[in-house]
């Protein structure tokens, strides 16, 4: 890179020797010659910008295109969700109606075995009131006659 004499000047104005200004002239190009190649100049600059317009074009491309996906998904759960409550429904009233069944079907096991249940302790309570009232019945029957008899043997023997 050629010396630029405007460096050259300020370097003389203060008071720099000639040798001394063109030495550190030269050392600044060799250091700007090694870091140049990483240096971005405006054109660099405005091919950036021009890429990054180019890719925040493409980031609303794809956000409206998610955007839009998402929304096909929201609709496609929905739909899914509704199904699925519909079968739930369905399932729940198929339940119920077998648990009624199920539960007339316990009920008239109860009921029939309640009565088998009743007509043995009516049974039972029968013998032994029957049991019972013989037992009372043939006492009752012997008082009964030993009173007659009684009776009988006062009219015929005592009242004279």
């Amino acid at each position: 890179m050629a010396v630029q004499p405007k460096s050259l000047e300020l370097l003389d104005r203060a008071k720099i020797p000639s040798e001394q200004a063109h030495a550190i002239v030269g050392a600044i190009d060799v250091e700007f010659e090694a870091v140049r190649d990483t240096l971005a100049t405006k054109h660099d600059v405005s091919l950036l910008r021009k890429d990054m317009e180019g890719m925040r074009k493409d980031m609303d491309s794809l956000r409206a295109e998610l955007h839009k996906d998402m929304d096909g998904l929201r609709v496609e759960l929905r739909k899914d969700m509704d199904s699925l409550r519909v079968e739930l429904h369905k399932d729940m009233d198929g339940l119920r109606v077998e648990l009624r069944k199920e539960i007339a079907s316990t009920r008239e096991s109860l009921e029939g075995k309640m009565q088998i249940m009743r007509n043995e302790l009516l049974t039972e309570i029968y013998k032994f009131s029957t049991r019972s009232m013989r037992q009372t019945l043939a006492q009752t029957l012997l008082i009964v006659s030993m009173l007659i008899g009684i009776a009988l043997y006062l009219v015929g023997h005592g009242a004279h």
